[in-house]
């Protein structure tokens, strides 16, 4: 596959997820749960559909160390945040904790996920094509 492909099908998959966290955030203001939660659970399909495209774009591409540990710092608390409003949700569904209490955590999910998308874009940025071990490339000790 071409890095253009790669790129093309990458951006495409973070768009089609950012989209439909818009609509799970829709369809939750809206108090529609059934649709909410189909939201979320595509959501969290296209996200690892994104993630799979990004860290195919990692082995290709080197990045500059600052951004590049900084994003990835981010993008690992935001994904192990991930659970918190997702087991919040379920429990608010069941009636077992207050909205307010679900929305706000879920509200931190999202100031992270924006802080991923931000440092990532900077962070691609940055990219130069990675090294590879042949014809006068140097090779792994």
């Amino acid at each position: 596959m071409s890095d253009a492909t790669l790129f093309g099908l990458f951006f495409a998959a973070l768009g089609v997820t950012v989209v439909l966290l818009g609509v799970a955030l829709y369809l939750a203001h809206r108090h529609d749960a059934r649709g909410h939660i189909k939201a979320v659970v595509g959501f969290v399909a296209l996200l690892l559909v994104t993630l799979y495209f990004a860290e195919q774009l990692g082995r290709r591409f080197e990045f500059a160390e600052t951004p590049k540990r900084i994003h990835l710092a981010i993008a690992f608390a935001t994904a192990g945040f991930l659970v918190v409003p997702l087991l919040t949700g379920v429990q608010h569904w069941r009636g077992r904790m207050r909205r307010e209490t679900h929305t706000r955590l879920a509200a931190v999910f999202l100031l992270l996920t924006a802080s991923s998308v931000a440092t990532g874009v900077w962070m691609l940025s940055t990219r130069t094509p990675a090294a590879t071990v042949g014809a006068g490339a140097p090779t792994p000790d």
